[in-house]
């Protein structure tokens, strides 16, 4: 595999934790992904707030170092998660993933690794389409 991919918390925190019921599927994926792997920081920010431990925040941060890009995030992408906020507002989505999608609309990057295919099935960028989750593919 080869290309740009979007990656949410859960491959994260499921990576590096070996009693995540993800983390099978998610080791599956980084070993054999060729592409950039490309995060925001409010993606990194909910990983490190959901891991139990300061060793778990370090190897996430290590990690970071070693195998994502966090690409910054402009004005328009403020504007777009708003109107993403609006838009999704009974489906309650949280930063990380409007982030995901701000970004994905703003670069053409359609494809997405993340655990939360409920709310991923639901998003659309403005121009209807979906993102392509190959976590489910893993």
């Amino acid at each position: 595999m080869a290309g740009r991919v979007l990656v949410d918390t859960g491959p994260i925190v499921a990576y590096l934790h070996r009693g995540d019921k993800w983390h099978k599927a998610a080791v599956r994926f980084f070993r054999g992904w060729r592409g950039e792997l490309l995060t925001t920081w409010p993606v990194i920010t909910e990983a490190a707030c959901l891991s139990e431990t300061q060793k778990a925040r370090l190897a996430i941060m290590q990690w970071l170092q070693r195998n994502l890009q966090a690409v910054a995030q402009d004005a328009s992408d403020a504007l777009r998660i708003e109107r993403y906020y609006h838009k999704y507002a009974d489906q309650d989505p949280d930063l990380a993933e409007l982030s995901l999608l701000a970004f994905a609309e703003r670069t053409g990057v359609r494809d997405v690794l993340t655990v939360d295919a409920k709310d991923f099935a639901v998003y659309r960028l403005s121009s209807g389409r979906a993102l392509n989750n190959l976590l489910a593919r893993a």
